[in-house]
């Protein structure tokens, strides 16, 4: 492969989903000047039949197998080894890029900009129907768009799809995916918004998320609670040295999930999450009351249908 002429490399990580994995690959076009990367993060015999594996000998494809089985943010640095694009863009095995991003992206191509953010839809992976899953992507597009203020864009969209992110940023800065089971792409996400010197925003909708039953994003036990709140730390630690804590991570909503394993457990995550916020009681009561007010918002709206159905 001419690295020269590269424009786009395309990380998909994947784990036992091989169906879905090939109809991402099938929504995207063979040029010459795309590198596909796919890498297996140590998939399961009984749910992948290795010797068909979705992109082998494809035509622009690269397939990569690793064995540490330590995530998709493992198997994304993987990707960014083999990358040689001009331009990085990231997809989820279980999404799909829109009909026509190519022609979206191709407008960039040859643009100074270090991050492009576009606009996304959502779908239910089984049955395409509509879900709200975007929205709070295409708000900060839209937002951008109308403010010139892309900060939000930067500091609080925090997974990496529906981007164009050049690769020199990338290797300049030296990021890299955190090696976490799950909120693994939240670093990279702020760290590249935080380096990237010239961003702008596209409401163009060149990617579709998807959300089905059983994936890692709806699974919530203690384990995985515990990542995403280590992660939240350190991204509101990263953002307070450098003088942007009101970007932060409202790390309150966690006690939401941990009022579900017990009053000890919950009690604990609870003085966690206080030392966090290392003597500011008025973020911590601000962000507490923001968490409140949000889940009586949603319990409200839920009252106000059960009577509507009666």
């Amino acid at each position: 492969m001419d690295c020269n002429t590269i424009n786009y490399s395309i990380i998909i990580p994947h784990k036992n989903i091989p169906e879905l994995l090939q109809r991402c690959l099938d929504s995207i076009p063979r040029r010459v000047d795309l590198q596909i990367i796919v890498v297996d993060d140590n998939s399961d015999l009984d749910k992948v039949d290795f010797s068909h594996f979705p992109g082998m000998n494809e035509e622009c494809v690269e397939v990569y197998f690793t064995k540490e089985g330590k995530g998709a943010g493992y198997a994304r640095n993987i990707g960014l080894q083999h990358a040689v694009g001009k331009w990085l863009i990231f997809a989820d095995a279980d999404d799909f890029f829109n009909c026509g991003f190519l022609y979206s992206i191709d407008k960039y191509r040859d643009s100074l900009y270090d991050i492009i953010y576009f606009g996304v839809n959502s779908v239910f992976s089984d049955s395409l129907k509509i879900t709200n899953r975007g929205e709070r992507v295409n708000e900060f597009v839209e937002r951008a768009i109308l403010t010139n203020d892309f900060n939000p864009l930067r500091f609080k969209l925090y997974g990496p799809m529906s981007k164009m992110i050049a690769r020199r940023l990338v290797v300049e800065n030296s990021l890299y995916f955190e090696e976490r089971t799950v909120a693994n792409d939240i670093w990279f996400s702020i760290t590249s918004g935080f380096y990237a010197q010239k961003v702008i925003a596209d409401r163009t909708m060149i990617y579709c998320l998807t959300v089905r039953k059983g994936s890692l994003e709806l699974f919530v036990n203690k384990e995985r609670c515990d990542e995403r709140l280590a992660a939240a730390f350190r991204i509101n630690d990263f953002l307070k040295g450098r003088g942007l804590l009101r970007y932060r991570f409202n790390v309150c909503v966690f006690l939401k999930f941990y009022s579900n394993f017990g009053l000890v457990v919950l009690l604990s995550r609870f003085m966690c999450i206080c030392q966090h916020y290392q003597g500011a009681y008025l973020l911590f009561m601000e962000d507490l009351l923001e968490c409140f007010l949000k889940l009586f918002k949603k319990r409200k709206a839920g009252f106000k249908h059960v009577i509507g159905k009666n």
